[in-house]
């Protein structure tokens, strides 16, 4: 995955298995899955669950979820992007680096397994803007919540003056900026 100005991008493959998990979630949180603190063999995999949603989307399970390890602290923010894409209130709940798709082959990079978030997300600890490998990124992107519809028109705005590949995924009233201070009128969380 690369790193943008204030959030993250993911690859096709990436995006593609994030729409593909939502139902994957769905039924993890009605299974309750365990998992260790680190990855374990057989790695976990996609599989079609042989029905539709209304779009005509495949629905989609992953095969031994729970090989799935904790998310490493260098790739939440990463995961957690990736899992609110699908959805605002998915998290990254685990990581394994060789996850396997439908044919078999390995994501590259590894695949994220999403839950639904247990607690508010705003209102926690801020995120803040930080530089990290010469980049101003948000520590945090999962502490982002919803969009308020009012304010759509403003949020893409926002992001497109970032960078015109840029859409709107969050909104924080209360962020932090790169010297620890509020940012006024809240942020905005842009994502490729």
């Amino acid at each position: 995955m690369k790193k943008t100005k204030l959030g993250w991008a993911s690859s096709p493959v990436a995006r593609w298995l994030a729409m593909s998990a939502l139902g994957l979630t769905l039924a993890a949180c009605a299974s309750g899955v365990l998992m260790g603190d680190l990855p374990s063999d057989p790695p976990p995999q996609l599989a079609m669950l042989g029905a539709k949603d209304a779009k005509g989307h495949e629905y989609m399970t992953w095969e031994n979820p729970g090989s799935f390890g904790k998310v490493p602290a260098d790739r939440k923010s990463a995961g957690d992007i990736t899992c609110m894409k699908l959805a605002m209130n998915l998290r990254a709940q685990g990581y394994h680096p060789r996850a396997l798709n439908v044919r078999g082959q390995p994501f590259p990079g590894g695949a994220y397994y999403c839950q639904l978030a247990l607690e508010a997300v705003v209102g926690q600890k801020p995120p803040q803007v930080v530089l990290n490998d010469g980049k101003l990124v948000w520590n945090d992107p999962g502490a982002f919540g919803a969009i308020d519809e009012a304010d759509l028109g403003k949020a893409q705005a926002a992001c497109k003056q970032q960078n015109p590949k840029f859409i709107p995924l969050g909104y924080h009233p209360q962020p932090l900026d790169v010297n620890g201070r509020t940012i006024a009128g809240g942020a905005f969380l842009c994502v490729e």
